[in-house]
């Protein structure tokens, strides 16, 4: 298993396990960045500023990071143009 998959079903079950419960009721729609070796975790209103908080912390480390309450962090949208 690669590192990057290793962080992220750390950090996933970090989450699911310890936060979630905590995390959801308030901060629904907040980004989280957790330092899955200790489970420090750090919010943030966009992913930079839980990342940023999280670095101050961890200037080393790597973070799981995820939307609180959501499936996805990120969505994508295809905006349609019309030429003519």
């Amino acid at each position: 298993m690669e590192a990057n998959e290793t962080l992220a079903l750390k950090g996933r079950e970090i989450y699911d396990k310890n936060l979630k419960q905590l995390l959801e009721p308030k901060s629904k729609g907040k980004f989280v960045a957790i330092e899955v070796e200790s489970g420090d975790y750090f919010l943030g209103s966009t992913i930079t500023d839980a990342v940023t908080k999280a670095e101050r912390k961890h200037p080393t480390k790597l973070f799981y990071v995820m939307r609180v309450g959501y499936k996805a962090t990120v969505s994508l949208r295809r905006i349609a143009s019309w030429t003519r």
